[in-house]
């Protein structure tokens, strides 16, 4: 099974937005722009909280 964001960039990329907001909404990430959802995906599949990752990012550091 595909991690989260190679899914997510996989149905970026092929137009299917019915899956990436089918996976925005799974983990609550639903409503954050693509880079922000992108940032947010690679934390969870890190094993990561997705909330720390995107404020860390927002805040100026490098993920």
């Amino acid at each position: 099974m595909s991690v989260l964001s190679d899914r997510y960039i996989n149905a970026m990329v092929s137009g299917n937005t019915e899956l990436c907001i089918a996976i925005e909404r799974q983990t609550g990430l639903f409503g954050y722009p693509p880079e922000i959802v992108s940032i947010g995906l690679r934390a969870i599949d890190e094993g990561r909280d997705p909330d720390a990752a995107i404020g860390a990012y927002i805040d100026g550091e490098v993920p």
